[in-house]
């Protein structure tokens, strides 16, 4: 099958940026990835080994993703943002308002803070940061995001929605999966 015959996983906007950085075969490997996580739901690297289409043998398989992904181009500030940034720039008018959603949630053991900008019916992530304790209030490590990010949106009008209190109400249609 021909590589215009396939369907790609990746939105035509990722692959440009993404291209800059991986090779064709690094590229093929994250859009299996997207579409093993999409499918299973799983981020142990044991889990996505077992189900990565590669002929070889389940500890090669596991030792290829973890190799992927410890590259050091695969990154938030040279992979993510950029696109984000395209994304805001191709959507918005310079003097539009963007709305950026503040969220935190507890993964597991995890307690993850994440701040998106709203674009549609969506909230895309712009910054996580996993912290130190479970918060219950106040606002633990909330404003040190803004000074490091505000750059990604330049003199756009920004409106900041902040956490939902998840027994009081649910979480806004934007961010729920």
């Amino acid at each position: 099958m021909s590589q215009t015959d396939q369907k790609m996983i990746l939105p035509e906007l990722y692959l440009t940026h993404l291209s800059k950085y991986f090779s064709e075969a690094q590229l093929i490997t994250l859009e299996i990835l997207v579409w093993l996580l999409q499918i299973h739901k799983q981020i142990k690297i044991e889990r996505l080994a077992a189900h990565f289409p590669l002929p070889i043998k389940y500890e090669s398989r596991r030792r290829h993703l973890q190799r992927f992904l410890k590259l050091q181009f695969l990154s938030v500030s040279l992979i993510w943002l950029p696109i984000i940034k395209t994304i805001i720039s191709n959507k918005y008018q310079k003097k539009e308002r963007l709305y950026l959603v503040l969220d935190r949630t507890q993964w597991q053991d995890k307690n993850l803070f994440m701040v998106g900008v709203i674009i549609g019916k969506r909230a895309l992530p712009i910054y996580w940061h996993c912290l130190d304790a479970v918060a219950h209030g106040g606002n633990h490590g909330s404003r040190s995001w803004g000074r490091p990010r505000q750059s990604l949106m330049g003199e756009t009008p920004k409106t900041a929605l902040p956490p939902q209190d998840r027994a009081a109400s649910p979480r806004p249609r934007c961010i729920a999966s």
